[in-house]
């Protein structure tokens, strides 16, 4: 008889010992309750109220974590609470206590942080206004020494490059032109300045308007003399070509 109660006793206490492990071992968000609810182009703080109006459950949250003004659209049916929120709110994480939803800032993970200091790879194509690509067309950061010259395909692609940094693109006749890099490939497209190449003189040091050229040009007509083997221009037929 004895035994017979000290082994009831026994599994009583083993019983209550289990139920109160799997009581903490229990996730938070398994308590959330399921709710119906179909609304259109609300704020995240209308959809909150109406959510604590069909559950028994209350919201506790800071206005500068959570995104309160943002307008969002649900249908839902027979969803839980942790569910609708985390569609329209990603970046927001939820912990349950008691009949009270705490909704806190998401923690950034650190691949995510050193994605965001560091930046990513910048990478795009520089096209003429017909949309032909461009090679050799020099891409910089701006404010730094960091720059690549555009491959054969007009593409190019300048390594940890932080958000929000401008490059700046530049091509023989074109515009020089200044973008935001946004962590997305970039379609740079270069547009003429308009300024007819045969009005431009290529000399030793750059280039000069026509008409008006400096330091070591000359003119030489070399027509006359098609049977000339000199080696330069201005050799070609000595009398009239001026120049040094």
């Amino acid at each position: 008889m004895n035994n017979h109660m000290f082994i009831k006793r026994l599994r009583l206490k083993v019983l209550m010992a289990m139920f109160l492990l799997a009581t903490l071992m229990s996730p938070t968000w398994a308590a959330t309750p399921t709710v119906t609810i179909s609304a259109h182009d609300i704020t995240v703080k209308q959809l909150l109220q109406q959510l604590e109006q069909r559950s028994n459950y209350s919201f506790a949250y800071s206005d500068t974590d959570i995104p309160v003004n943002k307008k969002v659209s649900v249908n839902a049916k027979d969803k839980s609470i942790e569910d609708i929120l985390a569609d329209v709110l990603p970046d927001v994480s939820m912990t349950v206590k008691n009949k009270q939803i705490v909704l806190t800032k998401a923690a950034r993970s650190a691949k995510k942080t050193a994605t965001a200091t560091n930046g990513a790879a910048a990478t795009g194509v520089v096209t003429d206004e017909n949309g032909e690509p461009l090679p050799g067309a020099p891409v910089t950061v701006a404010g730094t020494t960091k720059g690549v010259t555009t491959d054969i395909d007009g593409k190019f692609t300048i390594a940890e490059v932080p958000i929000g940094s401008e490059l700046r693109v530049s091509y023989v006749g074109c515009k020089p032109t200044a973008v935001k890099w946004q962590g997305k490939p970039l379609n740079i497209r270069l547009t003429s300045q308009g300024q007819d190449l045969n009005e431009l003189v290529v000399v030793g040091f750059g280039t000069q308007k026509k008409g008006q050229p400096l330091g070591s040009c000359f003119h030489c007509q070399c027509r006359r003399n098609r049977t000339s083997t000199g080696q330069h221009p201005y050799r070609c037929h000595p009398g009239p070509c001026a120049g040094p």
